[in-house]
């Protein structure tokens, strides 16, 4: 079902967020549509790459690791993305191939909201490079990630909130 862009969820006491195309992030209702939506905190996981084939790095441990030429946005900046802002992470796949079984790929996600414990649900904007195309990880799917794991931003524009209403090829659960 589809509700209104940017109205705002009645909150039971942390952070207000925005709620795009009806898409909530728990069974809270929307102020502008009398709509219970499914609950995701309780099934919420970080992708495994013994599980689902990929995972994300940690982008500040990157930072960590060489401050002086691996820069990410600043942590307030990455806490307060809104739907239709683009992130850039940091994917690790596995593949098939006996000398390196994993690549790595720096690929965009499109935000589409905020989920509880401050991480948010995406959908993969990219194409992986690594991998053949398939319905399990291609751009399209819907991915969970953290502000942990965010090395760049790109504010929304028109354009990328109009595509944050647009239904995922596949959710995440």
């Amino acid at each position: 079902m589809r509700g209104a862009v940017g109205c705002e969820l009645i909150d039971d006491g942390w952070r207000p967020i925005w709620v795009v195309c009806g898409m909530a992030v728990s069974e809270r209702k929307c102020r502008f549509a009398d709509v219970q939506y499914p609950s995701y905190d309780d099934v919420m996981r970080e992708p495994d790459i013994r599980t689902d084939g990929w995972c994300l790095e940690n982008g500040e441990a990157y930072h960590r690791a060489a401050p002086e030429t691996f820069c990410i946005p600043e942590r307030l900046s990455r806490e307060a993305l809104q739907p239709g802002d683009l992130v850039k992470l940091i994917f690790r796949i596995s593949i098939d191939d006996p000398d390196e079984p994993e690549a790595v790929e720096r690929m965009w996600v499109l935000v589409r909201e905020r989920i509880k414990g401050g991480g948010y649900l995406g959908i993969l904007d990219n194409d992986p490079y690594a991998v053949a195309e398939n319905d399990e990880f291609w751009s399209g799917i819907e991915l969970p990630f953290w502000p942990h794991h965010i090395i760049d931003i790109q504010q929304r524009d028109e354009n990328t909130l109009s595509l944050a209403c647009e239904e995922p090829k596949r959710r995440w659960l």
